[in-house]
């Protein structure tokens, strides 16, 4: 697959800083309060223009490149009865610490009355363990899971292990437009699988 370079550290950058002034816009704020805003210096430095790229480097260092910028997301959370619940949502993804690591924001629009889902994932990659390493926050669900993977034939797979069962995280059928994202859960170490989360994006149109 071919990628646009200079698209995507703009798209990274822009994404970024959405991203990281989206509490503040979603809330209501007004501008006034966002430029008196005491940790503004912090987001302006953790922010970067785009990645930081070696020469000679391991390509798959550059495996999440291609995310950068935003993303509107069909969600699809499964239940353990089998239910499906669909929702939406926007994902927004940018380059940050001086272009070392990538940050994502995911997004769930609430629904009427209620308050939106937002958490954060962190990462970079390991050179020495030839891995990723991923750090996935969510206040909401008082979760931090820390996975690693890589490249699988195409797709991009991150594993953890969790008090609940091991997690796979894969990325697949990915373009320049869209991929698909789903999240499994093992309770036998990996034999079988119980898919339960499984979301569609679709890049943000820049026109």
């Amino acid at each position: 697959m071919r990628i646009n370079r200079r698209a995507l550290v703009a798209g990274g950058a822009g994404a970024l800083g959405v991203a990281l002034l989206a509490g503040r816009i979603f809330a209501g704020t007004s501008a006034t309060a966002r430029a008196a805003d005491p940790g503004s210096p912090m987001f302006d430095t953790l922010r970067a223009g785009g990645p930081r790229i070696v020469k000679g480097e391991d390509p798959q260092a550059r495996l999440f490149d291609r995310f950068a910028g935003a993303w509107d997301i069909e969600y699809c959370n499964i239940h353990d009865d089998g239910t499906r619940e669909n929702t939406r949502g926007q994902l927004l993804v940018g380059w940050v610490l001086d272009g070392r690591a990538l940050q994502d924001l995911w997004i769930e629009f609430p629904s009427a009355g209620g308050d939106r889902f937002m958490g954060t994932t962190l990462r970079f990659y390991d050179d020495e363990r030839k891995t990723w390493r991923v750090t996935w926050v969510s206040p909401m669900q008082q979760a931090v899971t820390l996975l690693e993977g890589g490249d699988e034939n195409g797709s991009i797979v991150l594993l953890a292990q969790t008090p609940r069962g091991r997690l796979r995280w894969t990325f697949s059928d990915i373009t320049d437009q869209d991929f698909r994202w789903h999240g499994e859960r093992s309770r036998d170490d990996g034999k079988t699988w119980q898919l339960r989360e499984d979301h569609r994006m679709r890049r943000v149109s820049r026109a």
